[in-house]
């Protein structure tokens, strides 16, 4: 949950007690900004970025952070973490003995700073390689190659184009659930323009018309040009 004053921490504490198993609330900055994150693969001691989506993040009008969808291939110039992503490929190349998949997620500030929020290994999530991948390129099978690639059978890098593609929640119901969306979703082919994220931002709105905080992904890309 989204406090912007002490005031709102002090009335909202109670709330966010209730979600944890211990009876316990956890209080940490919230940095403003936007996140993208990158697959990257690491294999014989080298690691490499495959693929970066971003993912569309808001603040809803009873202060939920609530993710609302993901986009790809991501609008943020990777120039703006190019420092923290070499340090961290660095890291992973020295798993030598390693054939994994990583998720490294940042988030950018309104600074253009990018923090470094996590590294996981897992099936990514959000959809992102169920539904959006196939969407955007219908010939790279996700897990067919996450699976040839656990067993040894493929360690090159897949081949294949991802025209912008945009998939966003129904946040219709389920407010402040930690399931927020139940996973029903919506595809945008954007075609070649990926400023069309400023059209989704319209549409988001008006779907959603009372969030606190919609993505800034658009307002930033502008500002950055």
């Amino acid at each position: 949950m989204y406090c912007p004053d002490l005031e709102a921490l002090k009335a909202n504490r109670g709330v966010t007690q209730n979600y944890s198993g211990n009876g316990r609330a956890e209080v940490q900055e919230f940095v403003e900004g936007i996140d993208v994150s990158c697959l990257v693969k690491v294999s014989d001691g080298l690691a490499e970025i495959l693929l970066c989506w971003d993912e569309l993040v808001g603040i809803d009008s009873e202060l939920y952070i609530r993710g609302l969808g993901v986009s790809i291939p991501s609008i943020i110039d990777r120039s703006v973490y190019q420092d923290k992503i070499v340090r961290i490929l660095k890291v992973l190349s020295e798993f030598s003995d390693v054939d994994s998949l990583v998720v490294v997620s940042f988030r950018i500030n309104t600074e253009g700073e990018a923090n470094v929020i996590e590294l996981h290994t897992d099936l990514v999530g959000d959809l992102v390689a169920d539904h959006l991948l196939p969407a955007s390129s219908p010939e790279f099978d996700f897990f067919h190659f996450l699976i040839d690639f656990s067993v040894g059978l493929n360690l090159f890098n897949p081949k294949c184009n991802f025209s912008p593609t945009l998939l966003y929640f129904d946040i219709s119901s389920g407010r402040g659930e930690s399931n927020e969306v139940q996973k029903k979703h919506n595809i945008i082919r954007l075609g070649s323009n990926r400023l069309n994220l400023i059209e989704f931002n319209r549409r988001l709105q008006l779907l959603v018309p009372d969030m606190y905080l919609y993505p800034e992904h658009c307002e930033w890309q502008m500002i950055a040009k």
